[in-house]
């Protein structure tokens, strides 16, 4: 909690690239003709955050945690997909994170 500076940051993505990280409550484990989705994006809609990669294939989502008790022990759920043209979909997917907001 109270944590403006908290971000996720995605690696060895295809540079300079457009994407998106999914942020969610609930997970999954859906393979999608060889793209395995970790976050839910169907029962439960995720949050959907653009970003582009540098040229280093880097990027980096900030996502400033409130001073609000209420999220303290909440589990979220992250998962950054990438325009790949040589994946599945035209999409690269990084491995899913699980992260639980902690109180300071």
């Amino acid at each position: 909690l109270d944590n403006a500076a908290f971000k996720l940051e995605c690696a060895k993505a295809a540079p300079s690239s457009p994407g998106v990280m999914l942020l969610n409550g609930a997970s999954a484990n859906l393979n999608l003709v060889g793209l395995r989705l970790n976050v839910d994006a169907f029962v439960s809609p995720p949050i959907v955050l653009p970003m582009v990669t540098d040229a280093t294939g880097q990027a980096s989502v900030p996502l400033p945690v409130p001073n609000a008790p209420p999220l303290s022990g909440r589990k979220l759920y992250a998962q950054f997909l990438v325009l790949d043209l040589g994946g599945p979909f035209d999409l690269s997917g990084s491995q899913g994170l699980e992260f639980t907001i902690l109180t300071p």
